[in-house]
């Protein structure tokens, strides 16, 4: 019936998400290695400030792995979160006029 469906808005490119919730939205594994849901899920995360992410990466052993244009969500410790078959799929962050934009992009 549509009514829970809107248009994605596309910020300016110079737009940075740096705060906040974004909703990831997909098809992919509800768990690793899991099975595929016959229902969109649907999952909301908080926008991680880039030198906290940056911190992540680098206890992980990546090193400096963000460049500028790029963000990170979710939970330090997991639990809710995108999956395999997810990728691609829009992170969508609302904004202050009430609309939603694409903020990022699953990968």
């Amino acid at each position: 019936d549509g009514k829970w469906l809107a248009p994605l808005c596309i910020p300016k490119p110079s737009y940075r998400f740096t705060e906040g919730e974004g909703v990831v939205t997909g098809w992919g594994r509800l768990r690793e290695n899991g099975k595929l849901p016959n229902v969109l899920q649907v999952v909301s995360l908080p926008l991680i400030p880039k030198p906290t992410c940056d911190a992540f990466y680098k206890r992980a052993g990546y090193g400096h792995f963000l460049n500028s244009c790029q963000l990170c969500s979710g939970y330090e410790r997991g639990g809710k979160d995108s999956c395999q078959g997810d990728s691609g799929g829009p992170l969508a962050c609302k904004r202050s006029d009430g609309r939603y934009y694409l903020c990022g992009v699953v990968s």
